[in-house]
Protein backbone atom coordinates (compact mmCIF):
# COMPACT_ATOMS: atom_id res chain seq x y z
CA UNK A 1 0.00 0.00 0.00
CA UNK A 2 0.97 3.33 -0.71
CA UNK A 3 1.90 5.77 1.66
CA UNK A 4 -1.02 8.12 -0.16
CA UNK A 5 -3.43 5.88 0.18
CA UNK A 6 -2.67 4.48 3.78
CA UNK A 7 -3.10 8.14 4.80
CA UNK A 8 -6.40 8.37 3.36
CA UNK A 9 -7.32 5.52 4.74
CA UNK A 10 -6.26 6.52 8.04
CA UNK A 11 -8.09 9.90 8.12
CA UNK A 12 -11.29 8.35 6.49
CA UNK A 13 -11.65 6.95 9.60
CA UNK A 14 -11.15 8.90 12.28
CA UNK A 15 -12.50 12.23 10.74
CA UNK A 16 -16.39 11.43 10.78
CA UNK A 17 -16.03 10.42 14.42
CA UNK A 18 -14.22 13.58 15.27
CA UNK A 19 -16.66 15.73 13.23
CA UNK A 20 -19.75 13.94 15.10
CA UNK A 21 -17.92 14.90 18.74
CA UNK A 22 -16.66 18.34 17.57
CA UNK A 23 -21.20 18.36 16.61
CA UNK A 24 -21.98 17.17 19.47
CA UNK A 25 -19.51 19.78 21.74
CA UNK A 26 -20.94 22.71 19.57
CA UNK A 27 -24.74 22.01 20.52
CA UNK A 28 -23.95 21.56 24.55
CA UNK A 29 -21.87 24.91 24.30
CA UNK A 30 -24.66 26.59 23.28
CA UNK A 31 -27.28 24.95 25.26
CA UNK A 32 -24.79 26.18 28.00
CA UNK A 33 -24.90 29.70 26.62
CA UNK A 34 -29.02 30.09 26.95
CA UNK A 35 -28.33 29.44 30.62
CA UNK A 36 -28.51 32.60 33.04
CA UNK A 37 -24.98 33.14 34.36
CA UNK A 38 -24.08 32.14 37.50
CA UNK A 39 -25.96 28.38 37.11
CA UNK A 40 -22.51 26.67 37.47
CA UNK A 41 -22.68 27.43 40.87
CA UNK A 42 -26.14 25.98 41.34
CA UNK A 43 -25.08 23.06 39.13
CA UNK A 44 -22.37 22.34 41.50
CA UNK A 45 -24.76 20.66 43.96
CA UNK A 46 -28.11 20.36 43.29
CA UNK A 47 -26.82 18.71 39.06
CA UNK A 48 -26.76 19.67 35.77
CA UNK A 49 -30.16 20.05 35.30
CA UNK A 50 -31.38 20.76 39.03
CA UNK A 51 -32.16 17.40 39.84
CA UNK A 52 -30.84 17.10 42.93
CA UNK A 53 -29.76 14.37 45.00
CA UNK A 54 -30.48 11.21 47.31
CA UNK A 55 -28.02 12.87 49.79
CA UNK A 56 -30.64 15.59 50.54
CA UNK A 57 -29.63 18.15 47.65
CA UNK A 58 -33.65 19.63 46.98
CA UNK A 59 -34.32 19.15 43.52
CA UNK A 60 -34.71 22.50 41.31
CA UNK A 61 -35.70 21.72 38.13
CA UNK A 62 -39.97 21.97 37.82
CA UNK A 63 -40.48 23.60 40.57
CA UNK A 64 -42.43 27.12 41.01
CA UNK A 65 -40.19 29.70 40.13
CA UNK A 66 -41.88 32.23 42.75
CA UNK A 67 -41.54 30.09 45.18
CA UNK A 68 -37.14 29.37 44.55
CA UNK A 69 -36.65 33.41 43.76
CA UNK A 70 -38.52 33.78 47.58
CA UNK A 71 -36.25 31.30 48.93
CA UNK A 72 -32.99 32.53 47.32
CA UNK A 73 -34.28 36.11 48.60
CA UNK A 74 -34.88 35.17 52.25
CA UNK A 75 -31.22 32.91 52.65
CA UNK A 76 -29.89 36.36 51.32
CA UNK A 77 -31.67 38.47 53.90
CA UNK A 78 -30.92 35.79 56.40
CA UNK A 79 -34.29 34.98 57.62
CA UNK A 80 -33.73 31.19 56.29
CA UNK A 81 -30.95 29.78 57.94
CA UNK A 82 -28.31 28.04 55.69
CA UNK A 83 -24.60 28.23 55.72
CA UNK A 84 -23.89 26.86 52.35
CA UNK A 85 -27.03 29.14 50.73
CA UNK A 86 -26.37 32.23 52.42
CA UNK A 87 -23.63 33.19 50.73
CA UNK A 88 -24.26 31.94 47.82
CA UNK A 89 -27.99 33.84 47.71
CA UNK A 90 -25.90 36.70 49.05
CA UNK A 91 -24.20 37.23 46.17
CA UNK A 92 -27.05 37.52 43.59
CA UNK A 93 -29.21 40.24 42.59
CA UNK A 94 -32.92 40.05 42.06
CA UNK A 95 -32.96 39.95 38.41
CA UNK A 96 -29.87 36.50 38.94
CA UNK A 97 -32.65 34.57 41.51
CA UNK A 98 -35.07 35.28 39.06
CA UNK A 99 -33.52 34.32 36.28
CA UNK A 100 -32.18 31.08 38.15
CA UNK A 101 -35.62 29.78 38.69
CA UNK A 102 -37.23 30.24 35.70
CA UNK A 103 -34.31 28.53 34.61
CA UNK A 104 -34.93 25.69 36.65
CA UNK A 105 -38.67 25.61 36.15
CA UNK A 106 -37.87 25.10 32.74
CA UNK A 107 -35.75 22.23 33.73
CA UNK A 108 -37.06 18.78 33.12
CA UNK A 109 -37.97 16.76 36.76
Amino acid sequence: MRATSMKRSVTSGWLPTASALLVLHASAALADAAAPSGVSTCTACHGAHGEGSAAGVPRLAGQNADYMSHALSMFKAGTRASAIMQPIAGALSDSQMRELADFFRAQSR
